[in-house]
């Protein structure tokens, strides 16, 4: 059984997508990885076990940010 956090990769495709916008002194992968642990140990997880859920776990994230 493979457990996956989705707010993993949620936090993953902000990250990259607003790299420009954040105006980083670094973006190195090690960087990312500190700015996305620093995040995920902030934010609730989600876990699923069925991928074809993922979708609903990123809509329900996009749902709460407004």
């Amino acid at each position: 059984m493979a457990i996956k956090n989705v707010m993993e990769i949620i936090v993953r495709d902000v990250l990259l997508g607003n790299k420009q916008e954040l105006k980083l002194t670094c973006s190195c992968n090690r960087c990312l990885d500190d700015i996305m642990a620093h995040a995920l140990n902030h934010l609730p997880p989600r876990y699923i076990v069925n991928p074809d859920h993922q979708p609903y776990v990123r809509v329900m994230h996009e749902a709460d940010r407004d």
